[in-house]
């Protein structure tokens, strides 16, 4: 049975792509305690996942070296921790011209 042109339509309208991030993943607690209670100098990551090795390992200052699957892959990692990080520095500045601003205002009294 051959399906009509309508139904066709339906049914690539409903196929979604596949994600690149389609694993399960620990939580990046997990992973920066793992690294604290191994004492680790340096990283090497075989399989990057959804990058919360990678980004415990930038919280914590450890070097790393990770290998994505593919380069779409590797693309949408890098494009996720870059945005994570600046979400990072954006928070950092301003808990940090809070607490400038609180530090002036307690001196003052």
């Amino acid at each position: 049975m051959a399906l009509t042109d309508s139904q066709k339509e339906s049914v690539e309208l409903n196929m979604e792509p596949e994600s690149v991030f389609s694993a399960p993943t620990l939580p990046m607690a997990f992973y920066k305690d793992f690294l604290a209670a191994h004492a680790c100098a340096g990283v090497v990551d075989l399989a990057i996942g959804q990058g919360e090795m990678l980004r415990a390992c930038l919280q914590l200052r450890i070097p790393v070296y990770g290998l994505a699957l593919s380069d779409l892959h590797a693309k949408k990692t890098e494009i996720r921790l870059t945005e994570w990080l600046v979400q990072a520095l954006r928070l950092h500045v301003v808990v940090n011209f809070f607490l400038l601003n609180f530090d002036i205002v307690v001196t003052r009294v």
